[in-house]
């Protein structure tokens, strides 16, 4: 389905879209372009080309957190926010907004300290809610 919207806009190629500790923005990339076994052009695209990308993480500030040789970054698409085209040129992209986490799961992104906070906050806020009487799931 969100290959036929993507199609139908035109789009040929999508990103993982992330905020590194560098304060700009990163884009890994991937085409919806694949070849079957008789070498034809087809469009392809699964969900876990949506969920998960890998991308070199070298040359992104860690934290210390770990050494250069292990450098192997994940982004993970991020549900709550909501994926857009972007015009590059001619060139249409899908623009997948995500996270960025090392592979020990540690934050390589501005988005993941966020999102926990976000996260806790909801928790918290329904338990006063509940203790007030009014039901919060």
């Amino acid at each position: 389905m969100l290959l036929t919207w993507a199609t139908s806009h035109k789009v040929t190629n999508f990103c993982h879209w992330f905020q590194p500790l560098t304060g700009l923005i990163a884009e890994k990339h991937d085409s919806f372009v694949d070849y079957d076994d008789k070498q034809n052009v087809i469009h392809q695209f699964t969900g876990l080309n949506l969920t998960k990308g890998e991308t070199d993480a070298s040359s992104f500030p860690s934290g210390s957190v770990r050494q250069t040789f292990e450098a192997r970054g994940y982004t993970v698409w991020d549900p709550s926010a909501k994926i857009f085209i972007q015009q590059k040129g001619r060139s249409k992209v899908m623009c997948i907004p995500s996270v960025f986490c090392s592979y020990s799961g540690d934050s390589l992104d501005e988005k993941t300290p966020l999102l926990k906070a976000q996260s806790v906050m909801s928790k918290e806020c329904c338990k006063l809610l509940n203790k007030a009487g009014i039901i919060c799931s």
